[in-house]
């Protein structure tokens, strides 16, 4: 059963709270693809074991609403009643990624959800070592992809 803890930044919490009343704004056009920071040093990616991307537990190709959050599917639901609704980000869900906190320690995990308001895009990421749930802005992470990352290339499982 997946961890139904959630851990927000000061920083994450407003953004989040934000989120609802900016997706009144959303563009009609998709949003981007992820970028975040740039990619750590291979040596960095290498000292992870990695496990293959889940199958399930996710949410892609919609946003998530507060049955995904109660079911551990999301770290979040930006749906506000009366508003637009975020619009998911495409091809972003289930990636690996690192989630980079304010002291700068990496994170190894999963994306589980990618969902932008107005110029705001959120991520839904699981924690690889404990499951925990973030959610945090896109800036906070290092996208790895779809493969799973080796540090001296990638390599499907």
């Amino acid at each position: 059963m997946p961890s139904r803890r959630v851990a927000y930044s000061t920083r994450n919490l407003i953004a989040l709270a934000g989120c609802a009343v900016i997706a009144a704004g959303c563009a009609d056009s998709p949003p981007a693809p992820l970028t975040g920071r740039p990619k750590p040093p291979a040596s960095v990616i290498a000292s992870v074991k990695w496990l293959p991307l889940p199958t399930d537990g996710f949410v892609s190709g919609r946003p998530a609403d507060k049955d995904d959050v109660t079911a551990g599917r999301a770290a979040f639901s930006a749906i506000s009643p009366g508003r637009q609704a975020p619009t998911p980000i495409p091809n972003a869900v289930p990636q690996y990624a690192f989630h980079i906190d304010e002291s700068g320690k990496r994170t190894p995990g999963f994306v589980i959800q990618a969902e932008q308001a107005g110029t705001l895009r959120m991520i839904g990421f699981r924690s690889l070592a404990d499951n925990q749930l973030f959610a945090a802005t896109e800036q906070e992470f290092e996208f790895l992809g779809t493969d799973v990352p080796t540090g001296a290339g990638r390599q499907r499982l």
